[in-house]
């Protein structure tokens, strides 16, 4: 309240007061929040293409300040509620925003998925999960370099994954192997080969199709630090090697958690090239099985090509039966013949039972594992090849 003296009187008045309220609701309190005409211009587009107006309304610049109005569906995540369209408003002292976030989950959306989603350069998360789209996913969306998770499981989409998504902060990829591998096994297998850094195997999930013909595997990757791997390891210190592969020498690592890995380090001089090394990473990500070496991520730092598996604590039946004193093993008969039937069942599930019918050809000693309960685990089939005429995988 101000005070100002007239004929020797105070009279309160409230002139400052007045004066200051107005300078906040006009300088500040009503400064719109606007959506920039690019991303507007994206917005009606995306929603033209997937005939979205039953849940986009008159999308405009003040979009992001009617979210209730403009984006009226919602969903739950994480016991959260979210706007199907949400946004940063931060920008430029808080006076511009820009989406951030789209959730277009489970609407039954049908046609091709809209090149323009490469055009909202802030977005950070892409939800289409569970509808009818098809077609191939446009390399525009590598275009966006702040996307760290990207949803396009239970689609229909035909083609592999293109190389220009080689986003390095995408943190969570998640794809229906059936939508986007013509044989419909495993989205790794070519992912990986074109994400330039490194990536963990959250989980595999294996879902028949109505039909019977086939299934499809969802697989959820993570972002795999090569720094943890190289601490894990001593700095791949050679009083950790525990073994030589097709690939190269094996780690034996101890991460922060206390979990126990093992690190297969790509040789360089090896005669197996990165596609072999991403033909193992799809393979053995994909099948998995009680006699299967488990394949837990990868990292491609540089040069330097590694892949993780689950560390197996007797390492190979081959040390077990024919290494120095201290390393052989008095494997009586019941165990011998557990270890016989380990290798058959694995093999039989390589043979007949994957998606994909696999012929081992290096079945040896050194390529069978042994873990804690000297359970047998068939390891190194890096060195198959899809046959594309026969639908089979073959070694060179």
């Amino acid at each position: 309240m101000g005070f100002v003296f007239l004929a020797n009187k105070i009279a309160p008045v409230f002139g400052y007061g007045i004066l200051a309220l107005s300078f906040f609701i006009n300088g500040f309190g009503c400064q719109a929040q606007l959506l920039p005409p690019d991303e507007v211009q994206t917005l009606q587009t995306i929603s033209r293409k997937l005939e979205l107006s039953r849940f986009w309304n008159n999308i405009s610049d003040a979009s992001c300040n009617r979210l209730n109005e403009d984006f009226n569906n919602t969903i739950i995540v994480e016991s959260k509620i979210f706007h199907n369209v949400s946004c940063e408003c931060s920008y430029e002292n808080n006076t511009v925003c820009h989406i951030n976030r789209i959730f277009l989950k489970g609407l039954n959306l049908t046609g091709v998925l809209p090149e323009e989603f490469g055009r909202l350069a802030y977005l950070e998360e892409l939800s289409l999960f569970g509808n009818r789209l098809n077609g191939s996913i446009p390399e525009q969306i590598g275009n966006i370099t702040t996307l760290r998770k990207l949803d396009l499981s239970f689609n229909n989409l035909t083609s592999q994954i293109p190389k220009e998504i080689e986003n390095p902060t995408l943190l969570e990829l998640t794809v229906t192997s059936s939508s986007l591998w013509k044989y419909g096994f495993c989205v790794s297998s070519f992912s990986f080969s074109f994400f330039p850094k490194s990536f963990f195997l959250v989980s595999t999930e294996d879902y028949k199709v109505a039909s019977g013909a086939s299934s499809i595997v969802i697989i959820e990757l993570r972002a795999l630090d090569v720094r943890k791997i190289n601490s894990a390891t001593g700095n791949f210190d050679p009083a950790n090697k525990i073994g030589e592969g097709g690939f190269g020498p094996v780690y034996k690592g101890v991460l922060s958690d206390g979990g126990v890995i093992a690190v297969k380090q790509l040789s360089s001089k090896s005669k197996q090239g990165t596609r072999e090394f991403v033909n193992e990473i799809g393979m053995i990500s994909a099948l998995q099985h009680p006699n299967l070496v488990r394949l837990f991520g990868c990292c491609t730092e540089g040069n330097q090509l590694l892949l993780i598996y689950e560390y197996m604590e007797n390492n190979s039946l081959a040390r077990a039966l024919f290494g120095r004193d201290d390393n052989r093993m008095h494997l009586d008969w019941p165990t011998r013949k557990k270890i016989l039937l380990g290798i058959a069942r694995g093999l039989a599930y390589l043979h007949e039972e994957s998606r994909l019918k696999i012929v081992h050809r290096d079945i040896k000693a050194t390529n069978v594992l042994l873990d804690r309960d000297l359970n047998a685990k068939i390891s190194d089939f890096g060195l198959a090849k899809l046959d594309e005429e026969e639908h089979t995988h073959i070694s060179t």
